[in-house]
């Protein structure tokens, strides 16, 4: 079979990729970068090397003439995104127009609609380029999302209740009022991002060191129960999807078992 050099460096991506995200996110991003592919092929692009601004653009203008809803619209602009993104560190296309004008935001929708799993990947999965504390934002959605807890109960956990190995879980204790000898499992792409948001965004947050608190603000105190509500409410506006708050990611969790 002949090779395609296009979808040759998607391969390469999708196998970058695959550690960070989970299965189904990694599928879409395959699905959506194997469209876009075949909309380069079909307008003579060979090449990665190749492209310029507007055919990018012109394929955000192709995704938003046909018939995608605003969640699989925003998801194959986030993967097309991520990808020019792999290129450009690669050094296989240059910096330029594309990451700014040739794919623009998606309007965020009039009418809020049911969260579904769709909403919550393109939360997790956005890139937010600078944006700060990116991975304790993501820890956060992703635990609530994962568990159903509480936001009352995520903001209350310290480091020693946190099983990150190969059983990945949440233990409370009788310090905990409401419920005692609870043991809350957590799937391994969860357990992932909270340990990275420990290993690389918490040490600069501490400010003494007999902090015990997982989740901590700018100031290096425990978050909040309106701390966490803002920082999901705010790293959603960036995601571009409405309608993501504590009470409906717990609710999405329940739902979603």
């Amino acid at each position: 079979m002949q090779s395609n050099p296009l979808m040759d460096e998607v391969a390469k991506f999708l196998g970058e990729i695959k550690h960070r995200y989970t299965t189904n996110t990694v599928d879409s991003y395959g699905t959506g970068l194997k469209q876009f592919a075949s909309h380069l092929n079909a307008i003579g692009i060979t090449s990665w090397y190749e492209i310029i601004p507007e055919d990018v653009a012109q394929y955000d203008r192709y995704l938003e003439q046909g018939v995608y809803s605003a969640s699989s619209r925003h998801l194959k602009i986030t993967s097309t995104k991520g990808f020019l993104a792999y290129l450009k560190d690669c050094g296989t296309i240059e910096e330029n127009a594309v990451f700014k004008r040739a794919l623009p935001k998606i309007s965020s929708r009039k009418a809020v609609s049911p969260l579904d799993k769709a909403d919550v990947n393109a939360v997790l999965d956005a890139p937010h380029d600078s944006a700060p504390l990116t991975t304790r934002n993501r820890a956060l959605v992703g635990i609530l999302y994962d568990t159903g807890l509480e936001t009352s109960d995520v903001i209350s956990i310290d480091l020693s209740q946190l099983h990150l190995s190969e059983d990945n879980y949440i233990t409370f204790g009788s310090a905990t009022k409401r419920r005692k000898d609870m043991v809350v499992p957590m799937q391994r792409e969860t357990a992932s991002i909270i340990m990275e948001y420990i290993d690389r965004e918490r040490p600069s947050l501490v400010k003494s060191p007999s902090e015990e608190a997982v989740f901590l603000n700018a100031r290096g105190s425990r978050l909040t129960r309106q701390g966490a509500w803002m920082v999901i409410k705010e790293y959603s506006r960036h995601a571009h999807v409405e309608g993501v708050t504590p009470r409906a990611l717990r609710n999405l969790a329940r739902t979603s078992r």
